[in-house]
């Protein structure tokens, strides 16, 4: 099993067992922060930055894991960070998703995604205050196959409306095919 952690880019990896190829190769893995990002309408990503994550086996980029291998991501986010995309709630911490770029779709795609809240002495809360008053970060993790750039993003498009309360109805005269 590989790993990366870099605090400095709030990131870590961990690879299955020769996800990158044979054991004994030499293989690493590195990532990058980066403003440098396809910007698509699918996507809203926040704080603006992206993580470009990379693997290697030797000389060969590997884009790809091994069939059947997986990598877990952790990308961590302090709640400032949040705050400059106005993620200040449980509620809207709920609603983002990492999201890794596709070559082939040119276009970004979700992946399951999930929270998990900490303290300033990186543990977890447990029972994270609505308004993440007892919180201090945010780690967000995900599965994928692939390395390809990562980022985080909350939902895009027009939200529906609520669901309108206090309506009642009554059927018309037999026959009329009207609803009063």
């Amino acid at each position: 099993v590989g790993s990366l952690s870099d605090s400095t880019v709030g990131i870590k990896v961990d690879l299955d067992a020769n996800a990158l190829g044979q054991s004994g190769s030499n293989s690493y893995l590195n990532a990058k922060e980066t403003s440098n990002f396809p910007n698509t309408s699918s996507v809203n990503i926040i704080g603006d930055k992206a993580k470009e994550i990379n693997a290697y086996n030797g000389s060969t980029k590997v884009t790809n894991l091994q069939s059947g291998s997986k990598a877990n991501l952790e990308f961590s986010y302090t709640k400032a960070e949040l705050a400059t995309s106005d993620i200040t709630s449980t509620t809207s911490v709920s609603k983002l998703s990492v999201v890794a770029y596709s070559d082939d779709k040119k276009d970004w795609e979700n992946l399951s995604t999930v929270p998990t809240y900490k303290d300033a002495d990186g543990l977890v809360v447990a029972s994270p205050e609505a308004d993440l008053s007892n919180v201090t970060s945010v780690t967000f993790t995900a599965v994928t196959t692939h390395f390809s750039t990562f980022a985080l993003s909350s939902p895009t498009g027009v939200e529906p409306p609520d669901t309108p309360t206090g309506l009642a109805a009554s059927a018309g005269s037999a026959g009329s095919g009207q609803i009063t």
